[in-house]
C-alpha cells in the first residue's frame, strides 16, 4: 500500500489503514523491525529500547502515531507513555480524539471527578470519535491515575467540513476556533492529497470545478494538521508533550510535524508502530524518526450498533433531519428530509446527542416511538429495528453480491 492509501484512510474514512510510505527515486528500503523492537529508519536500524526512550525523552514534543482501531498500537502507546513518565520529566498527553471545547471535561476526568460513563457522555465520544472507547481507556486511566494533564488537540469536525466545502479563505475568522493560517504544504504532500482526491472523484475530467474542489480538500487537511500543531505547541510550553495522533497526519513529516516546524517548534520526534505483516520495502528514511514492531493487526469485536439512518443537525435549536439514508430504518419508518424530531421513546430530544443516546439503547427487533414535526404538523411514527436474524441475512447478502 502506498502512502496515499494510508492518508486516504484517515482523511476520507477515518478507518483502518496499513502503515506505508511513498518511495522516492534512489531511496533505500529499511528492514522491518521485529516484534518488540525499535528501529531508526534514517540511521542505524534496530536500536535498544532504552536508547529509543532516551531519544524520545529528550524531545519537547513526541508524536505517537496509530491506526485508530488497532489494539496493538494503543498498547504500544501506553507502554511508551509509561516509559517516558518514568524518566521524571513533566509530562502532558495530547489527543487528536477531542475537540478543544472538550478541554474542561478532560480536566474533570484527570481530577477524578467523573465516572467512565459520565466522561464519555460529556465529551460526546459517540459523536466526535466513535471508535471503541475500550481501546483508549487504559491511556485515559493512566493519565488520571498519575494526574497527568490531558489536552484536546483537535477542532470540531464541523470546521473541517466547512473548510472542505467553502475553502479556508472563505470561512469567517470567528468560525475558525482560533486556528491561524496553515503553512503551505510541501509539493509532495500536495501531490499525495491530490492523488487521494482523484481516486474518489466522480469524474476524471479536469475542470475548473474539480481544481477548486481539490484545493478545498487540501485546505481541509491543512486546517486539521494546523489545529493539532498549534494545540501541541501551546501544551508543550511548560512540559514535555506526548501526542496521540493518527499516523496519516505524521508520516514523512508532511502533516502535523510540518506545521509544528512552521510554528518554530522543531524539538520534536515522530514514532510510529509498524505491523509485522506490512510491506516495509516502501519505508524510507523520512517515514518517521522511530518505528516499533507490533505483532498483529487487531480489531476489537464489533458490538451491534443500532442505526436510525439519518444525518442530523441541531443548529436551529431543534434536531432536524438533513438526509435520510437509503435502505435504512428511517427510510422504512417514513422519516423525511427536514423533519424535526421532537421526542423519542417519550423523551424530549433537544440535540443530536439526545437522539443518538436513545437509538443506541435499542436492542435488535425493538420498536421506537418517535414524534416529529413536518411543516406545521406533528406526527407520531414508530421506527422498527431489524432483528438479529434480519441483520445476519443482510450481511450475508452484501457479502455475496
Amino acid at each position: 500500500m502506498t502512502s496515499s492509501s494510508l492518508i486516504k484512510s484517515f482523511i476520507l474514512t477515518a478507518a483502518t489503514f496499513v502503515l506505508a510510505s511513498c518511495v522516492t527515486a534512489g531511496a533505500q528500503p529499511i528492514s522491518c523491525p521485529a516484534t518488540g523492537i525499535w528501529s531508526n529508519p534514517s540511521g542505524t536500524g534496530n536500536i535498544p529500547h532504552e536508547t529509543a526512550i532516551d531519544h524520545l525523552a529528550n524531545r519537547k514534543i513526541v508524536l505517537l502515531g496509530e491506526s485508530h482501531d488497532n489494539a496493538a498500537h494503543h498498547r504500544w502507546q501506553l507502554a511508551t507513555i509509561t516509559a517516558l513518565h518514568a524518566t521524571g520529566n513533566p509530562l502532558v498527553i495530547g489527543f487528536e480524539m477531542f475537540p478543544r471545547k472538550a478541554q474542561p471535561v478532560l480536566d474533570e476526568w484527570v481530577r477524578g471527578a467523573l465516572s467512565e460513563k459520565e466522561f464519555l457522555e460529556k465529551v460526546e465520544w459517540n459523536r466526535v470519535w466513535q471508535f471503541n472507547p475500550s481501546l483508549y481507556m487504559p491511556i485515559f486511566h493512566f493519565a488520571r491515575q498519575h494526574r497527568l494533564p490531558m489536552v484536546a488537540l483537535n477542532v470540531d469536525h464541523s470546521l473541517i467540513r466547512e473548510v472542505r466545502k467553502e475553502g479556508w479563505a472563505n470561512v469567517a475568522i470567528e468560525k475558525r476556533e482560533g486556528v491561524s493560517d496553515p503553512a503551505a504544504p510541501s509539493a509532495a504532500y500536495a501531490k499525495m492529497l491530490t492523488n487521494i482526491y482523484n481516486q474518489h472523484a466522480s469524474s476524471k475530467e479536469e475542470t475548473s470545478e474539480k481544481t477548486q474542489a481539490i484545493s478545498r480538500f487540501i485546505d481541509a487537511q491543512l486546517t486539521w494538521d494546523r489545529a493539532m500543531a498549534e494545540a501541541a505547541a501551546a501544551a508543550a510550553q511548560n512540559s514535555n508533550l506526548v501526542a496521540i495522533i493518527g499516523a496519516g497526519h505524521l508520516i514523512n513529516g508532511y502533516g502535523v510535524p510540518h506545521q509544528l516546524r512552521a510554528l518554530g517548534q522543531s524539538d520534536l520526534a515522530v514514532a510510529i508502530p509498524f505491523n509485522e505483516q506490512n510491506d516495509c520495502d516502501e519505508v524510507t528514511p523520512m517515514f518517521a524518526d522511530l518505528i516499533f514492531g507490533v505483532d498483529t493487526f487487531e480489531r476489537p469485536a464489533k458490538a451491534h450498533r443500532p442505526l436510525l439512518g439519518v444525518m442530523l443537525d441541531d443548529k436551529e435549536g431543534a434536531v432536524r433531519v438533513g438526509k435520510v439514508l437509503d435502505d435504512s430504518v428511517a427510510k422504512a419508518t417514513g422519516i423525511k428530509k427536514d423533519d424535526k424530531i421532537l421526542k423519542a421513546a417519550g423523551l424530549a430530544i433537544k440535540n443530536n446527542q439526545d437522539l443518538i443516546a436513545v437509538v443506541q439503547r435499542q436492542a435488535p427487533g425493538t420498536w421506537l416511538p418517535l414524534t416529529i414535526r413536518r411543516g406545521k404538523k406533528v406526527i407520531d411514527l414508530v421506527a422498527k429495528f431489524p432483528t438479529l436474524e434480519d441483520l445476519k441475512k443482510k450481511a450475508h447478502k452484501s457479502q455475496h453480491k
